[in-house]
């Protein structure tokens, strides 16, 4: 992508995260990883503001950041809008990418089963390993068959949507 059409990128962050200080790590981590400048990205954290109509217009991905002591299978106030946020953006073919609670929302969002499991949870710097897919993904393809990557998850998804592909497994 060049760079022109790069810095014309909007990406909107959802984030829960009670604490000021981890909401803005999490901010700045994004923006490190993306290569985003700090004008292209906008925030929203559904524990403390409502999600307006029509979020996703304007705005070309969508990240689902972490959450610290939320979990992927309480039913709060605000998770049915994250849920049909998730929803929304599928019909609409929008890119999404969750990060840790993220990625669980996203399953959940689209029919996969998502458990609180204290038993398998991770937290560190632990292996991840691509899968044959994730090896041929576009994005993943340049990554090492293994690397290490940080986690915090007490709640892991079982069984991935309807038509999901499996693109890397921790463990």
């Amino acid at each position: 992508m060049k760079a022109s059409a790069f810095s014309e990128i909007r990406a909107l962050l959802l984030q829960v995260r009670n604490t000021r200080d981890i909401e803005l790590q999490e901010q700045e981590c994004f923006l490190e990883r993306t290569k985003l400048a700090p004008a292209q990205l906008t925030s929203i954290n559904v524990a403390r503001d409502s999600l307006p109509e029509n979020i996703l217009d304007g705005y070309h991905v969508l990240f689902i950041g972490g959450a610290g002591e939320y979990s992927a299978v309480e039913n709060y106030a605000w998770m049915p809008g994250v849920l049909e946020l998730v929803r929304e953006a599928d019909r609409r073919s929008f890119p999404v990418f969750g990060s840790c609670w993220g990625h669980q929302v996203i399953a959940r969002a689209l029919g996969g089963t998502v458990i609180h499991d204290l038993s398998q949870a991770e937290l560190g710097c632990l292996p991840i390993f691509l899968t044959e897919a994730g090896k041929a993904d576009p994005l993943f393809a340049s990554f090492p068959p293994q690397f290490d990557a940080n986690m915090g998850h007490h709640d892991r998804v079982l069984d991935l949507p309807p038509d999901a592909i499996e693109l890397a497994i921790g463990r």
